[in-house]
């Protein structure tokens, strides 16, 4: 799967390029307000961005990359942002 199709790291990389200052908020609550209103045709926000040349498609690719895991969901650790997932706690929910 092609990273800028990665779907559940729209806010994760929302607050990245807003913080690197990689984007303006104005740019970044456009692709948002896109994003969602494409989500069941599984656009992301990286995807957005992308089509749109917001921002290049190296950089989202390269910010995404900090939120990848090669070992997958179920397997070793995995950071998220400021966070290291080490294991999972449980599955499902209310």
């Amino acid at each position: 799967m092609n990273p800028l199709d990665r779907p559940g790291l729209d806010t994760w990389l929302a607050r990245a390029l807003l913080e690197r200052g990689d984007l303006p908020l104005e740019a970044l609550q456009k692709g948002l307000a896109e994003a969602r209103a494409s989500r069941v045709q599984g656009m992301t926000l990286a995807r957005v961005l992308a089509n749109a040349q917001t921002v290049p498609q190296e950089t989202l690719i390269e910010t995404l990359a900090r939120f990848a895991t090669p070992k997958g969901l179920h397997g070793g650790t995995r950071t998220v942002g400021d966070y290291t997932l080490h294991e999972e706690l449980g599955a499902g929910g209310m």
